[in-house]
């Protein structure tokens, strides 16, 4: 049980709290320093909403962790309470940090949380890096991997049993040799696949996918020195069918590109024509036009409603004119 301590935000941060309500701002992180007399709460960086939530997570979330460095991270999701949106409350708290900043970060939390706002914290998460981010199992089987002893490899982060090459319900990373032939060669490509179940799974166990999977690229490629053709991300297991990896190891090349055309108009259409119109006075009313139609047209408080040949329509008209202050109009 950690003792609560009298660390607490500064000023910055404190003003900084007044713009997370609006709905435009998505994660910020906030470390201890030392200030000019003492430890206190900071801003470090933040980042504005990009799409949903659980988009902005996968993206934003692994490059806001350091990997030795403890942090809080406050990720806003698209869902509200009655206070306002609801928050991820995450305390970055690496097993390689020092003693000393893993007891003040633990014992600072409450009053990260009581200055923010707990009303608004739907969740609290832990999130720590392993001190061992493969098992030995796990490292031997890499190793074969390397031999070609194993053409497959799954790792879990997770004690499970596994029944399914790509589970529905939990991520995981897989290594596969794709034998293949492509323009007339046989080729032995390495797939690092990354299965995250759309969001079936819980947010801790994506943190944890997200955040431990550079660290398996690393020692893949670095550490046992095993070249990687192709990183992909699937959500499920039918995706990767074979025609899915061939593709996205070798892309198809587009080698022409029809330019955009205007759609042709009807049949039987004849040539466009330009026509200018002249405007047209009141009194210039051609043959078909000898019929005008009138309707409720009042005339000192009478409403007549009927059709008039072209004599009428002008004495009608006429009569308008003190009302309408245009020119007399005259037959022809």
């Amino acid at each position: 049980m950690w003792h609560q301590t009298e660390i607490r935000g500064n000023t910055e941060l404190i003003s900084f709290f007044g713009k997370c309500w609006d709905g435009q701002l998505r994660v910020f992180r906030v470390s201890i320093i030392n200030g000019n007399y003492f430890e206190e709460l900071c801003l470090n960086e933040y980042a504005k909403k990009q799409s949903n939530w659980e988009e902005d997570f996968d993206n934003l979330i692994p490059f806001l962790l350091e990997e030795n460095q403890p942090a809080y991270l406050l990720f806003r999701f698209d869902s509200q309470n009655s206070l306002g949106y609801e928050w991820l409350f995450i305390t970055w708290i690496p097993e390689h940090a020092p003693v000393r900043e893993k007891m003040i970060y633990a014992s600072t939390k409450a009053t990260l949380k009581s200055q923010f706002g707990s009303g608004q914290i739907k969740e609290d998460i832990l999130g720590t890096v392993p001190l061992r981010c493969i098992s030995e199992a796990g490292l031997k089987a890499m190793i074969d991997f390397k031999h070609k002893t194993y053409s497959y490899v799954q790792l879990s982060i997770a004690s499970t049993p596994l029944f399914s090459l790509v589970p529905d319900e939990h991520g995981r990373y897989h290594v596969f040799r794709f034998a293949h032939i492509h323009e007339g060669d046989f080729l032995e490509s390495i797939v690092f696949i990354c299965s995250m179940p759309g969001y079936a799974c819980s947010i801790r166990e994506r943190l944890l996918y997200s955040s431990c999977k550079g660290h398996i690229i690393d020692l893949i490629e670095n550490k046992l020195l095993i070249q990687i053709d192709k990183k992909i991300e699937v959500e499920k297991g039918d995706e990767l069918t074979e025609d899915f990896i061939r593709d996205e190891l070798h892309p198809r090349k587009k080698l022409h590109q029809p330019k955009f055309e205007n759609p042709k108009g009807p049949p039987g259409r004849g040539a466009r024509r330009l026509t200018s119109q002249k405007p047209q006075d009141m009194c210039g009313l051609s043959q078909l036009q000898r019929q005008v139609p009138i309707n409720k047209t009042y005339i000192e408080n009478e409403m007549i409603e009927h059709t008039v040949d072209r004599a009428e329509h002008i004495h009608l008209m006429n009569r308008l004119l003190p009302i309408t202050g245009r020119a007399r109009c005259s037959p022809k």
